[in-house]
């Protein structure tokens, strides 16, 4: 049930008397009151002497001491001696239970800092320094660049009852490092049902503030950051993120108040401190502050000291031109930064400038007319020149909508200027972004540690579509601007974009000094654009506070055009081939261009799309990549379906579903994790197949998330998971690497692709036959100034089942290799041809009763899905010499020969007996019908070729007489044509 009185004051007597024999007895002045440790919410007042001071003595006995959950109010302290609370004295102040922490000159008490190296697959990176990713004291705040470690700030707070913790921090815009903010007790698990938060990004680099509850008991606090960035070779580009004050309640009682820090000041009772303002000073626990000699001295918000004043330079003022009067005259003046810190009644010092004479203000910018004194856009179906007043378009015209801003007497419609500061001071009334005639320029005053950021919002863009699927960039819109920048080398200027609610990202930065110069970019997609030119110092980051002087530089930016716009002004108007509405020209039919010589729409050529439907010009027209077809005159589009080049046909069909894969998991030494995960659609219509990718951010103070989104065919996204039992999955830098599929092509064997595929680890054998999905995504970036293209290579596997294997590169888990050609691999037998009829196997059965059946096997690399090739055939037959047995097969054709042999002879044989019965027959004629009497000599001869002739005209009646002759004539000389035959004497010869 815990001490008891006499336990306790034992407990203390023994501490007392043992002591050094030199040192002196202990007097009721040399013990102060401490309280011991709770056990079951009870603790005890006991004396205890100072260490090294006394020995011996009698300390007064213990005494019960409050409750362990009790605490002062606000600005209020304990006093132990009375146990009752008592008001702060002027020059501290009090927060009553609880701690707060805002001085960041070193790492408070009770602080720790560990870095993490990041590793793959287990195996960690050793050659990385860690010592440029920690988090570190910046004086008003701590900080952190994470680059190549992840770094965690802790803080174990306990508790005495229910508290809350509160924290300011700022995470710059255009971040590529995040915190994930947790809280864990004693056995390191996490407090709350979620696994911690992970913090939104400020907005504009404002302040951002979280509350949240703690449960008494120990409480681990770590804030751990990361970066996700692949390059981080440029520190100065390294995101920056801040936290200037944690607040904790619900701990132990405060037993004395806290001085205020150097540079602040405050009244009795008080729970916080003020700043000085500027011009006073003050020391460390003041209740007033002192102020500077107006004449000689200055200082900054919440300063220490005074500065002496320097002789003004030319740096301590800036021009500034007026906006134009009743008259439309401008002038040039001159205005002092603010605040003044600097002298003109000492030697070498400067005055300011005598204002500029009077003189005409400079015309509008094309499209604007004046009134009122500013420039304003002409009304709707005007233009101008800027010069002239507005002009109402013709007949069948229609303003040409752009954003052309050469004049800058005063901001311009949809532009806005800000000022972010880094410190607790806010940025003066005057700093940002200021016009000045011919050119904007930013001011920063005596912000050091500030940005200044140009917004100009674009509504959209006059196009139905772009990028088009399966081309090459197609325009909607260009953005141009001409500037120039001076400075050092920390001086940055930022051209940001941010399409539609698409996370803002730099699309191009300059350091240092750049002559005046034109930069291009391209919009390929027609959606909703913020324009940002952000201007910053970031030597803070890098220099002591002390040093950081003169660190301004300054950007000037002289024009800002915009074309194809929705609205805005127009310098010219535009025949409208279809007439003409209230919103303007009557589009063409999809698919149609406008002939410029005879101003009507025309239908494109065959299998080519044009992106908007007021193009100009039959080169308006852009043929579709290899392996599209043009669809609806507006889009090319794989049907999913393909034919190469051998006649061979593929259907993809099956994958048209949306695939989600994942890259390679990267670790940090203890166990953080994250990874790069990839949303495809391979083909189809990117209006119904197109995949998403979403960023999602959640602080303590939102109850819902805020959700980024990216739409392409193929986008990809990093994962970062955090750790314990409930899985709270932050995704973020969701970007596209596949807008639209330019072209599908096969057998693309050379070198470059060949390389691609040793890169990435994949194997080149078969390559032959793979077939390639080629995307892209045209938005340039700072590492890809080009856009990034994704080639998805298909490769026939007949053994896969379903939708085959989906793999990112082995020897590049982010799915690239340069950060700019993204590639994958997909193993499936839907990249197998559909098998022809041509390609099986051809088995003839056997002849059955006058049929037969023909088997036809497919080969082993086609697919018969989707074919029309008959299986099985029935046909009529006869026996065939093929399927006799072999004897027969040699015997029929042995006697077959032999048949043929004895018909020949027949023939011949037949033949020559003509002749001879012919000649017999004559014979017989000539011998005037006496038996055995031959003719004269003279009758037996024939004249030459008479014999055929002849023999073709004797008609031999008695049929049977060749048959005895025959048979006379065998075993005779069948040479001689002659019967033999006995002649008697009396038979005359002549």
């Amino acid at each position: 049930m815990g001490f008891t009185s006499g336990t306790v004051f034992l407990m203390a007597l023994s501490a007392s008397v043992y002591c050094l024999p030199d040192l002196p007895v202990c007097t009721e002045n040399d013990y102060h009151y401490e309280y011991t440790e709770c056990k079951n919410d009870l603790r005890w007042r006991v004396s205890v002497p100072t260490p090294g001071k006394c020995s011996g003595g009698t300390p007064s006995a213990p005494v019960l001491a409050k409750e362990c959950s009790f605490t002062c109010k606000p600005g209020e302290f304990l006093d132990i001696s009375k146990q009752i609370c008592v008001e702060c004295q002027a020059g501290t102040y009090s927060i009553g239970g609880g701690a707060r922490f805002e001085e960041w000159d070193k790492l408070p008490d009770g602080f720790t800092v560990k870095t993490e190296t990041y590793s793959f697959l287990g195996e960690e990176d050793t050659s990385k320094n860690c010592s440029s990713s920690e988090w570190k004291p910046y004086g008003n705040y701590i900080g952190v660049r994470p680059a190549d470690c992840g770094s965690t700030l802790i803080y174990a707070a306990r508790l005495v009852k229910p508290g809350t913790l509160t924290f300011i921090y700022q995470q710059t815009a255009h971040q590529i490092a995040y915190i994930h903010f947790t809280v864990q007790n004693d056995q390191c698990q996490a407090t709350d049902k979620e696994d911690g938060k992970w913090l939104s990004g400020s907005e504009g680099g404002k302040w951002e503030t979280v509350t949240m509850d703690l449960k008494s008991g120990l409480n681990i606090l770590s804030w751990k950051a990361i970066s996700v960035e692949t390059d981080n070779d440029n520190p100065q580009a390294q995101p920056v993120i801040v936290i200037k004050k944690i607040e904790i309640s619900g701990v132990a009682f405060t037993s004395e108040c806290s001085k205020c820090k150097n540079g602040s000041y405050s009244s009795s009772g008080s729970h916080s401190c003020t700043p000085c303002p500027i011009n006073t000073y003050s020391g460390h626990g003041a209740s007033q502050c002192t102020p500077c000699d107006p004449a000689t001295e200055f200082s900054d918000l919440g300063a220490s000291v005074c500065q002496k004043k320097p002789p003004c330079t030319e740096k301590d003022y800036y021009m500034v031109q007026s906006p134009c009067d009743e008259k439309e005259k401008t002038r040039v003046f001159y205005k002092w930064i603010e605040p003044r810190i600097c002298r003109t009644d000492v030697q070498g010092a400067v005055n300011l400038p005598q204002d500029g004479e009077s003189s005409a203000c400079p015309p509008c910018s094309p499209g604007m007319h004046r009134i009122n004194r500013t420039c304003e856009f002409c009304p709707p179906n005007h233009y101008s020149d800027g010069i002239s007043g507005c002009k109402q378009c013709t007949v069948n015209t229609s303003p040409d909508y752009d954003y052309n801003y050469k004049s800058f007497s005063t901001l311009l419609p949809n532009m806005t200027s800000e000022c972010v500061s880094l410190q607790d001071k806010d940025c003066s009334n005057e700093s940002g972004w200021l016009p000045f005639g011919d050119h904007l320029h930013s001011h920063v005053g005596r912000n050091e540690n500030a940005y200044v950021l140009l917004h100009l919002k674009i509504p959209g863009f006059r196009a139905t579509s772009g990028p088009l699927e399966g081309m090459s960039a197609v325009t909607v819109g260009e953005i141009s601007f001409e500037f120039e920048t001076s400075g050092s080398d920390s001086c940055q200027l930022l051209f940001i974009v941010a399409e539609g609610q698409d996370i803002q990202s730099i699309k191009q930065q300059w350091t240092g000094t750049n002559r005046k110069q034109r930069y291009v970019y391209q919009v390929t997609k027609n959606s909703s654009l913020s324009l940002i030119w952000a201007f910053q110092n970031s030597a803070w980051m890098y220099t002591s506070k002390d040093s950081q002087t003169n660190l301004n530089g300054v950007a000037k930016i002289y024009s800002i055009k915009v074309t194809n716009t929705l609205n805005g002004g127009a310098e010219k108007c535009q025949t409208c081939p279809e007439g003409t509405t209230r919103d303007g020209c009557i589009p063409c039919p999809e698919g149609h261009y406008i002939d410029p010589d005879i101003m009507k729409c025309m239908k494109c050529p065959p299998n080519t799309v044009v992106y908007s439907r007021s193009s100009y010009g039959v080169n308006s027209c852009k043929p579709c990549g290899p392996g599209l077809i043009a669809s609806k005159g507006s889009t090319c589009v794989s049907e999913c379906t393909f034919r190469d080049t051998q006649g061979r046909n593929y259907d993809f069909k099956n994958l048209t579903s949306f695939h989600l894969i994942e890259g390679g998991h990267l670790f940090t030494s203890k166990g953080t994790q994250f990874y790069r995960a990839f949303n495809i659609s391979l083909c189809g219509d990117p209006e119904d197949v197109s995949v998403s990718c979403k960023d999602n951010f959640t602080s303590s103070m939102e109850e819902t998330s805020k959700i980024e989104s990216v739409r392409s065919m193929i986008c990809k996204m990093t994962m970062v998971p955090a750790q314990g039992q409930v899985s709270a999955v932050m995704t973020t830098q969701s970007s596209s690497i596949g807008d639209h599929l330019t072209k599908v092509v096969w057998n693309q064997t050379d070198k470059n692709l060949t390389d691609l595929y040793t890169k990435a680890g994949f194997s080149t054998q078969g390559i032959e036959n793979d077939i390639q999905f080629h995307y892209a995504a045209d938005a340039p970036t700072l590492a890809c100034p080009n856009g990034r293209t994704t080639i998805l290579s298909l490769r026939c596997d007949m053994k896969q089942e379903g939708s085959g294997i989906l793999s990112t590169p082995p020897k590049c888990p982010d799915g690239t290799c340069d950060g700019c050609i993204f590639h994958f691999l997909w193993t499936t037998q839907s990249a197998c041809p559909i098998c022809r009829q041509m390609d099986f196997e051809k088995v003839i059965g056997e002849c059955v009763g006058g049929k037969q059946i023909i088997h036809y096997y497919p080969p082993k690399n086609c697919t018969l899905k989707g074919t029309n090739a008959k299986m099985l055939e029935e046909k009529k037959c006869t026996v065939e010499l093929r399927s006799l047995p072999f004897m027969f097969q040699i015997a029929i054709p042995v006697v077959l020969g032999l048949a043929l042999i004895l018909g020949v002879m027949l023939f011949v044989i037949w033949r020559r007996n003509r002749k001879l019965e012919y000649r017999y027959m004559k014979l017989v004629e000539s011998s005037g019908g006496k038996d055995g009497e031959l003719p004269g000599v003279d009758s037996c001869a024939l004249e030459e070729d008479e014999e055929d002739d002849q023999l073709d005209t004797v008609k031999i009646t008695k049929g049977t007489r060749f048959f005895r002759n025959f048979k006379k004539m065998s075993g005779k000389d069948l040479d001689n044509p002659f019967e033999s035959m006995q002649m008697k004497e009396s038979t005359p010869l002549t």
